[in-house]
């Protein structure tokens, strides 16, 4: 037989070679063989074919030809088939594992969570390789070995809990194989004790082997496979192995890339949670200055969800100025990052807003599709704030130095006469000071009011009251403050009685409505007021023949300060606080506050509250 007949099957990596080899050979020794082919062992084999079983694979090798089936030259050529029978059986056994192998790397590969990753290689190895057993420990540093799963084709002589804890001394084989990250191929390699056996392969086993892994960066796995028939040794267990472990480094590689996805995801989800929950609006921009993202705080601003805004240009909700040579978003083209800075934007429904801009230029690679960042915050309350403040300073060194420098005249002028004073002069000092100390305490009380009222820190006290005597009081106490003073008119409803209410809030509607219209109501005037009750209801109406008020100024009435800012006929001074202090205490009493007026026609103001 020839030595290059040998080598070359030998060398031969497809059945199609191997094939051609044996045709060759068998036409050398005479045979007229048209051609070899390979068919499966429960196929029919024509008449005219010499057909030869494969060992240890399902295949049969069938030789064509006009004299292939004489037994003569059948005797001189069987070396020749048999050693072309082994090379194809040998050819045939790795395709079946590298088959087997494709499949279970598809499996392996094919989730993004690692628990299915473990479960789909132990349910490979148990389904591709007919592995009767397979346990998977999970070594942990403490020097333990916890079972995490298993596949069984028969009952475990040897049943473990699911993630029980063993020691490393208990399973001295194993452990060597997590230590050295070696295979460990049992009764070849090494002994293991009766104890380990029964632990790894709770079945009788023909051939076990101890298969190391990560699991993670901190972790190592053990896979105790068993087979319950004898495995053929030698090259058929040296391929078993190589593609064991080929199919442990894919494991490996695809719970990594699920423990990155895993990551990816929650760094996502709270990425998009601190997004969509945070104060402050922002707004992802494209290259084309396009919005691709926005969060609800931002939407917030222009009264939009967040979809609304995806495809909005940056200059259409931040206006032109906002892409000037001077505005932020060129400025942070240049240095990288601007902010924060102040802007004033124009939201629905024509409300200005001043914001505080941060905006930042992306890099590279996130630059590739988005441009930048805007961030949002809404201060348009804190500078509502800052400009009441400015105004109660404003307000409290102008209206209380009036009062302030009628106590101050009239007591150095009691002070100056001595104990010589007129009587009537004394009386008349004492009185104003008493009136202009009223006033003063009241404003005070009416701008701290005003503050508690609106950021909703006021607590409302209900109590009985008799509601006649208490307009009757407020009434004496305004009319000295305006002098001369129109006439007013009082009609009270002979029923009104008793109410529950909260006097000071009570205080404030009846005294800033009756004090507006004397205030605006010239000396030759009339106000009138009207006090009812209608049901549970209490009724308040106070009518002037002022100047009235413009249409146009009608609902800026409320606003405070609004007066107080505006000039001409319509404002005679006062705190500009009167008429906001009146709504605001309305509502917390949970009544309801109306004016009607037009200029030229005077005003009228009606407040309902429940009685």
């Amino acid at each position: 037989m020839s030595l290059t007949y040998v080598r070359h099957l030998w060398h031969a990596r497809q059945t199609d070679q191997v094939l051609a080899h044996l045709t060759a050979a068998l036409r050398d020794v005479g045979m007229a063989v048209n051609r070899c082919e390979v068919l499966a062992a429960n196929a029919s084999p024509p008449s005219d074919a010499w057909c030869v079983s494969l060992e240890n694979v399902p295949y049969q090798v069938c030789i064509h030809g006009p004299n292939v089936t004489a037994p003569d030259l059948q005797a001189q050529a069987r070396p020749w088939v048999a050693l072309a029978c082994l090379a194809l059986a040998r050819l045939l056994q790795e395709r079946a594992q590298h088959e087997r192998l494709a499949l279970a790397l598809d499996e392996v590969g094919a989730s993004l969570d690692e628990d299915a990753v473990l479960d789909a290689l132990v349910q490979a190895l148990h389904r591709h390789w007919h592995v009767p057993h397979v346990r998977l420990f999970r070594y942990l540093p403490g020097g333990l070995f916890r079972l995490e799963r298993e596949a069984l084709s028969g009952t475990p002589l040897f049943p473990l809990q699911p993630r029980v804890e063993l020691p490393a001394t208990w399973m001295p084989a194993a452990h060597r194989a997590v230590e050295t990250g070696e295979t460990l191929v049992v009764g070849r390699e090494g002994h293991i004790t009766d104890w380990e056996r029964q632990v790894l392969f709770p079945v009788p086993v023909a051939v076990g082997v101890l298969l190391p892994f990560w699991l993670d960066p901190q972790h190592m796995g053990l896979l105790a496979l068993g087979w319950t028939k004898p495995l053929p040794l030698g090259e058929d267990m040296h391929l078993l192995e190589a593609h064991l472990r080929f199919l442990v480094h894919h494991t490996a590689l695809a719970l990594a890339r699920a423990r990155l996805h895993r990551e990816a995801l929650a760094a996502q989800e709270e990425a998009a949670l601190m997004m969509e929950h945070a104060l402050a609006g922002m707004i992802l921009v494209s290259s084309g200055l396009r919005v691709l993202r926005a969060n609800a705080a931002a939407a917030r601003l222009w009264q939009a969800t967040p979809d609304d805004l995806v495809g909005r240009h940056v200059a259409d909700l931040l206006g032109e100025a906002f892409l000037h040579t001077e505005g932020p978003w060129q400025r942070a083209c240049r240095e990288g990052e601007v902010g924060p800075v102040e802007w004033q934007v124009t939201v629905p429904p024509g409300q200005v807003r001043d914001l505080l801009l941060t905006v930042v230029r992306l890099k590279p690679p996130l630059q590739e599709k988005h441009a930048g960042l805007i961030s949002l915050l809404d201060v348009s309350e804190r500078k509502q704030v800052e400009r009441w403040q400015q105004r109660v300073l404003a307000g409290v060194s102008h209206e209380m130095r009036t009062p302030l420098a009628a106590i101050k005249g009239f007591a150095e002028l009691l002070y100056n006469a001595g104990p010589e004073v007129d009587a009537a002069l004394f009386r008349e000092a004492l009185t104003t000071i008493l009136h202009r100390a009223t006033e003063l305490e009241e404003l005070i009380t009416l701008y701290l009011d005003f503050i508690h009222l609106e950021s909703g820190q006021f607590r409302a006290e209900y109590q009985e009251i008799d509601l006649p005597t208490l307009v009757r009081r407020l009434l004496d106490n305004i009319r000295h403050l305006h002098e001369p003073a129109p006439r007013v008119l009082v009609e009270m409803d002979a029923g009104l009685g008793r109410v529950r209410t909260d006097v000071r809030l009570f205080t404030h509607i009846f005294y800033q409505i009756l004090d507006n219209a004397l205030r605006y109501t010239p000396a030759d005037g009339e106000v009138r007021v009207r006090v009812w009750r209608e049901g549970a209801a209490v009724h308040l109406e106070v009518s002037d023949t002022g100047p009235g008020i413009p249409r146009d100024r009608l609902a800026h009435l409320f606003t405070p300060f609004y007066l107080s800012q505006e000039g001409g006929e319509y404002t005679v001074g006062g705190s500009g606080l009167g008429l906001a202090v009146v709504r605001a205490a309305v509502e917390t009493l949970g009544g309801a506050v109306h004016v009607d007026s037009a200029a030229g026609q005077g005003t009228t103001v009606r407040v309902v509250l429940p009685g």
